[in-house]
């Protein structure tokens, strides 16, 4: 009897988990510009987005960036009860100078499992229902599903549309994040959808 509640109990962690995350994770989620880090434009908007009602921050970037600037940026978002995640070139799944950490589809490809503890947070951005599947199956904590509508930034993907996007939300069992020529406006149908929220560079 002992070991068959015990059973129960480790079948019960991932859904409570997967709970907990629904209601602690803000339904913004706002991903920096990729290049021209430390710039005082960049800087800029990142201290904006600290007053703006942001409570989770993907600080993405395709070179590698200095640890004690990451440090600095990570100070800042404690300060406004922000949690940073990393999705840069040069993480080890160690640095403690952040909340965790966003995949790119490629990096979560290479994984047969989650590559970080769970305290910490575990992203992973994808673009169709395999790639989502993959990353709930590696442990992830939720997912960006992306494009979901036409984007100027890469206009030659074809998006998703909002019924191949709810299907990905129905099918999983952990959040997802809508990303793709997403407005703020969009927020409240994306909930509807059954979604988390949505998550961009300049829809916030």
């Amino acid at each position: 009897m002992i070991l068959n509640k015990q059973l129960d109990d480790y079948k019960l962690l991932p859904v409570m988990k997967t709970f907990i995350n629904s209601i602690a994770l803000p339904d913004k989620y706002w991903i920096t510009p990729s290049n021209n880090h430390q710039s005082n434009k960049w800087m800029e908007k990142f201290n904006q987005k600290l007053t703006q009602n942001i409570k989770l921050i993907q600080l993405r970037s395709k070179t590698k960036i200095n640890n004690n600037f990451i440090q600095q940026l990570h100070n800042k978002c404690k300060q406004h009860n922000i949690q940073l995640l990393l999705n840069t070139v040069n993480k080890t799944f160690n640095e403690a100078y952040c909340d965790g950490w966003n995949l790119t589809t490629a990096e979560m490809l290479k994984f047969k499992k989650r590559p970080c503890t769970n305290n910490k947070l575990l992203g992973v951005s994808t673009h169709n229902l395999t790639e989502a599947l993959k990353a709930q199956i590696i442990g992830a904590d939720f997912v960006i599903i992306s494009p979901v509508q036409a984007t100027k930034t890469h206009p030659k993907l074809l998006p998703l549309g909002w019924d191949n996007a709810k299907e990905v939300v129905n099918t999983l069992n952990i959040p997802v994040y809508f990303l793709g020529g997403m407005r703020l406006q969009d927020l409240k149908k994306t909930q509807q959808l059954g979604a988390q929220g949505i998550a961009g560079v300049s829809t916030f």
